[in-house]
């Protein structure tokens, strides 16, 4: 194992869960080095990890922080800014998560689970991740935006591009990232006029 994110073995083998704790007994912070890209600190106690993300001033995600390779020429996720950012664009969508907004998804949610079991019971054989884990979300996703559903393969296909800009397997060069936020912003746009004025929950929900 070259380093605790060594997917090739990941893949293979599953998670090392004694070697975690040995590390985490023996040396809890320690730099793993990635050929060709740098590396970074793995921060494997949980009082550290709550440490470290209550104090963004010492510990950036915007700084390069939250991603291995550097993909300066796209446009920041979320999850790469730090405050004042972060809790700005956090609180714009957070409305949209709130229980009462979940409860009143949920028969929509357990219908799509069941819709989903469904077409993969009458297969031979399906991918996990593919036929089972990604449907669920992007429909509600989607059901969220107020998009149709003849809409979830092309806003999938770009929060593929988005959240795997650094796997050769997504990506469809560096630029890919940015290709995506800004056809899926341009989406965005396109969808809110189109449901401008409408009284669904649905349609103002992001």
């Amino acid at each position: 194992m070259k380093h605790l994110l060594d997917i090739d073995h990941l893949s293979l083998s599953g998670p090392p869960h004694p070697l975690y704790a040995e590390i985490r007994r023996r040396e809890p912070v320690s730099w793993q080095e990635m050929p060709g890209v740098g590396g970074y600190w793995a921060v494997m106690r949980h009082a550290d990890v709550v440490t470290v993300s209550k104090a963004p001033e010492l510990y950036s995600a915007q700084a390069k922080g939250m991603q291995l390779e550097d993909f300066t020429d796209q446009l920041p996720p979320l999850l790469s800014l730090d405050p004042p950012r972060h809790t700005e664009q956090r609180t714009r969508v957070l409305h949209a998560f709130a229980p009462r907004v979940v409860r009143r998804l949920e028969p929509r949610i357990r219908d799509v689970v069941r819709q989903t079991l469904e077409r993969c019971a009458s297969l031979r054989e399906c991918d996990l991740v593919m036929d089972v884990a990604r449907p669920l979300p992007l429909a509600i996703i989607c059901d969220l935006l107020g998009g149709p559903d003849e809409d979830r393969e092309k806003v999938g296909d770009w929060a593929d591009r988005l959240a795997g800009a650094a796997d050769p397997e997504l990506s469809r060069g560096l630029d890919s990232g940015t290709q995506s936020a800004l056809a899926f912003g341009a989406y965005a746009f396109e969808l809110a006029n189109r449901v401008e004025g409408a009284s669904s929950a649905s349609s103002d929900s992001l």
